[in-house]
């Protein structure tokens, strides 16, 4: 997900479908490395394994996160 900012406002919004294992995988585009620690922190909470936690990537402005259940 790309959404320029609200990462976290989705991630709440999908509380109840992550605690079911509903959504498996997260491909997370953050804005800025406060929003990048809270998605992290999160995902972690809700049983995601971090596979990939770059907040400043060379290859675009945007951080990444590759997550899974």
């Amino acid at each position: 997900m790309d959404v320029q900012g609200l990462e976290m406002e989705v991630l709440k919004g999908g509380t109840q479908s992550m605690a079911t294992g509903r959504v498996r995988a997260f491909l997370i585009g953050t804005h800025g490395l406060p929003i990048h620690q809270e998605c992290v922190a999160r995902l972690r909470a809700s049983g995601y394994a971090i596979e990939i936690d770059q907040p400043d990537t060379k290859e675009q402005p945007d951080g990444i996160i590759v997550a899974r259940k």
